[in-house]
């Protein structure tokens, strides 16, 4: 599975949805591809602009420190109806590494900074952690669940989400905020169905 993470606001992305879904769908033969977006409102009257909206991709929203969703943090929903941010985590008041005008490294204590720049990695990097676990269970089998990895990583975080803001899933922090432990309980514990359907069946 091969994570990748972004963020920023809509100034920042250049690709459309359906070039994401696209490629995800022709590379998921080769390898699963787990793509995790930001989103970060650019002004009052946006909403999510792509690739954030695309189907298959987890959308990450940001909460503050008091777990308050992110008044910079883009709200759904997509433009045809779909509950977008898929989940939030952490993205403000974050102590990280920088450098100093004269290029000295240096910490951001005094002046923490924030945006889904910062919670969207973390929820990347808790999917790496859940993706290593998946394979590391006794007798576990790639071949069980190849292919499969991001749609049921994906469908762990969002089912094992603390709920944010209005009851039940909304455009505001969707699924809620990621809880990495209990994902990885329903994991480990193949407390999960994995099946498909399509339009004939």
């Amino acid at each position: 599975m091969n994570v990748n993470s972004n963020s920023g606001g809509h100034y920042y992305y250049t690709v459309s949805p359906n070039q994401v879904l696209t490629f995800t769908i022709n590379q998921n033969s080769v390898f699963d591809f787990y793509y995790v977006y930001g989103t970060m409102l650019v002004d009052q009257w946006d909403c999510l602009y792509p690739p954030s909206s695309t189907k298959n991709v987890l959308t990450v929203g940001s909460i503050a420190q008091n777990g308050s969703t992110s008044e910079f943090s883009s709200r759904g929903p997509t433009w045809d109806g779909r509950v977008k941010p898929d989940v939030v985590s952490l993205g403000e008041g974050i102590i990280t590494t920088d450098f100093t005008p004269s290029g000295n490294p240096t910490y951001t204590i005094n002046n923490p900074v924030y945006g889904t720049s910062f919670s969207t990695p973390t929820v990347a990097a808790h999917a790496v952690l859940l993706k290593e676990m998946l394979d590391d269970r006794p007798g576990a089998t790639t071949a069980s669940y190849q292919g499969y990895e991001s749609s049921l990583i994906k469908a762990a975080f969002i089912h094992t989400a603390t709920d944010k803001d209005l009851p039940g899933p909304d455009f505001i922090s969707g699924y809620g905020e990621i809880n990495p432990e209990k994902a990885m309980t329903v994991l480990s514990q193949n407390t999960f169905v994995m099946d498909y359907f399509n339009q004939n069946n």
